[in-house]
């Protein structure tokens, strides 16, 4: 279990490295959307709290 949660903390890691290098990419113009890509980020770096916690 606990390995399967190590892949799984690492293959959420790598997208919110993804989502964060897009959303920098992006104009300035699109406000919005960075906005939400801020909130995709935060909420990952959510979950991936909450499935370190898990014992």
């Amino acid at each position: 279990m606990k390995s399967n949660n190590k892949d799984l903390i690492a293959q959420l890691e790598r997208i919110q490295g993804d989502i964060d290098r897009i959303n920098n990419q992006l104009p300035a113009n699109m406000e919005t959307v960075k906005y939400y890509g801020k909130d995709v980020t935060a909420f990952l770096s959510i979950m991936i709290g909450r499935i370190k916690n898990v014992r």
